[in-house]
């Protein structure tokens, strides 16, 4: 299952064609690991639109950001699904942190590394 999370730089995506960057994760349903994470800049012209990018990387589920989170955590629902994350800093820092910091996490395994 792959989940895209629109990020934006400075202020929230309103839909997926706003977002600056992709941030696109692989779930495991049955271990429950996130095994891949890739980001892909939107904004780039050389880049394929956002609707190519969805199919390149078989996207099941896009979730736009909401609301601006207390915490810079990734929150789950009960199907593993990645429902909010907080836009603090730059993508790449909120996916290091989730990396490298798995007992942050502590209802997933971290198994895999981003690519």
């Amino acid at each position: 299952m792959n989940v895209a999370i629109p990020m934006s730089s400075g202020r929230f995506a309103g839909c997926i064609k706003d977002a600056d960057r992709l941030v696109i994760y692989r779930v495991n349903r049955q271990s429950k690991a996130v095994c891949t994470i890739n980001i892909v800049r939107t904004n780039d012209p050389a880049c394929l639109s956002c609707n190519d990018l969805l199919k390149k990387f078989s996207v099941n589920e896009v979730i736009l950001q909401k609301s601006h989170c207390e915490k810079c955590l990734h929150e789950f629902d009960d199907q593993i699904n990645l429902i909010t994350t907080n836009a603090t800093g730059y993508p790449e820092q909120i996916v290091t942190r989730y990396l490298y910091h798995p007992e942050q996490f502590d209802q997933l395994e971290v198994t895999c590394t981003a690519g």
